[in-house]
């Protein structure tokens, strides 16, 4: 788990899903449940997502849509404690807040927000623009890098593996701020990038499958894609070499990993890597939209952000519920085809057109995402952070486990950001 940590920038093991950071302790697998009878122990499934095509518009498909995820906020609207929402000013909380609003127009909405001034990423623009004139009680927290040093170790304590991003202490400042408001239950959009494709990757993924598939669409959705910048030329042709060379020819590739020692370029010590590095990564290559979207859903990907939000959420107090994890809405738009989720050069496009006539343009036809983005590539500047970094750097330099002529860029912080990828 370390060294592929630190080799791949992997928190989770996909290959053995109850591996952890510690000898000893096993996790339970996702949706499954452990029964000790006497002195036997047996883990069983109790859910597994199953898939069924269907044959759909797309309008008619934004219509099941609509009501599913109207079935799924009421829902997680009961509650006999104060009810808030997690609200990044993105497309998927947007719609959580704006729903909820039409169903209790007569009661205030507890709506939590972080907001970073003078940063490039802050989102509080699109968080106005559905806020103003609205009967919304709004809390903002505003993190700075000082409350970050202050409880960097309660994160460690609470979360207990690696966590890789800034972002996991905006959630967390959030939480707190729920908490500090006697705000006991949060929704929140998680998982609804993973179901109807949101990250930047996944465009390459669908491009693949039409190229794949000899489509006709292939350069029409290509020029659109670039030109809303979900994807440019020098990614597809990397991500081309990985469907067709290393796809098909994957019986190769721990002969090339044998060969090509990985750990030397970032510093890892040889000795402790030797244990591991002639063992492939422990990834996927994807040229099907729909497979990928299934595997980052139930295998890699989305565990890790739920078991963080969980863990930052309990530690106030606070229950979070996730209306785009409605199992039916789940298996719903798993039956529809990758064209749904990205199309003309927009990612989720199902959800954006069911959001259509229910927010504001600037909102669903927005191109940039960001999420719970952080300032973190000015917070590592700070010194009493670099005086942490190089703490930590030289224990693992006195344990063996990377070479003490070798630097690690502390910038690798900002570019494997897992919120954002």
């Amino acid at each position: 788990m370390f060294y592929n940590y630190l080799a791949y920038d992997v928190l989770e093991n996909p290959i053995d899903k109850e591996q952890t950071f510690y000898h000893g302790i096993k996790k339970l697998k996702a949706s499954h449940y452990l029964l000790i009878e006497g002195n036997t122990i047996s883990i069983k499934p109790y859910w597994k997502l199953k898939i069924k095509q269907h044959s759909i518009t797309i309008d008619k498909a934004s219509e099941t849509l609509f009501s599913l995820l109207e079935t799924s906020i009421k829902r997680r609207l009961r509650s006999d404690v104060n009810i808030g929402t997690s609200f990044s000013g993105g497309l998927d909380s947007s719609i959580i807040v704006e729903l909820i609003s039409r169903f209790l127009p007569t009661e205030k909405q507890n709506v939590f927000s972080a907001r970073f001034k003078n940063y490039l990423y802050d989102e509080t623009k699109y968080q106005e623009i559905l806020l103003n004139g609205k009967n919304f009680k709004s809390y903002v927290v505003y993190p700075t890098v000082n409350d970050f040093i202050k409880n960097l170790f309660i994160l460690f304590d609470i979360q207990e593996e690696p966590f890789g991003s800034g972002s996991v202490f905006s959630q967390w400042s959030v939480m707190k701020t729920a908490k500090e408001n006697n705000v006991k239950v949060m929704l929140d959009g998680q998982g609804a990038d993973e179901v109807f494709g949101g990250y930047v990757k996944y465009a390459n993924t669908y491009l693949i499958e039409l190229l794949r598939k000899m489509s006709v669409d292939f350069f029409t959705q290509k020029k659109k894609i670039c030109e809303n910048e979900l994807s440019n030329n020098k990614a597809l042709i990397k991500n081309v070499k990985d469907a067709f060379i290393r796809k098909n020819l994957s019986f190769l590739r721990p002969l090339y990993y044998n060969f090509r020692n990985k750990s030397k370029d970032l510093g890892i010590n040889t000795q402790f890597a030797g244990q591991f590095y002639k063992k492939t990564p422990p990834f996927k290559i994807f040229v099907d939209l729909n497979k990928q979207l299934y595997y980052d859903t139930t295998t890699y990907g989305l565990e890790k952000l739920l078991r963080i939000a969980d863990r930052n959420s309990m530690y106030h107090g606070v229950e979070v519920r996730l209306p785009y994890l409605y199992h039916e809405l789940v298996e719903f738009v798993f039956s529809l085809p990758s064209t749904f989720k990205i199309h003309n050069g927009y990612s989720k496009y199902i959800l954006r057109n069911m959001a259509n006539d229910l927010l504001p343009y600037e909102i669903v036809w927005r191109k940039q995402k960001i999420g719970y983005n952080t300032p973190i590539e000015n917070w590592i500047k700070n010194n009493e952070f670099v005086e942490m970094f190089h703490d930590a750097e030289n224990r693992l330099i006195k344990n063996g486990i990377i070479v003490s002529n070798h630097t690690i860029n502390p910038m690798k912080i900002v570019e494997t950001d897992y919120f954002m990828r």
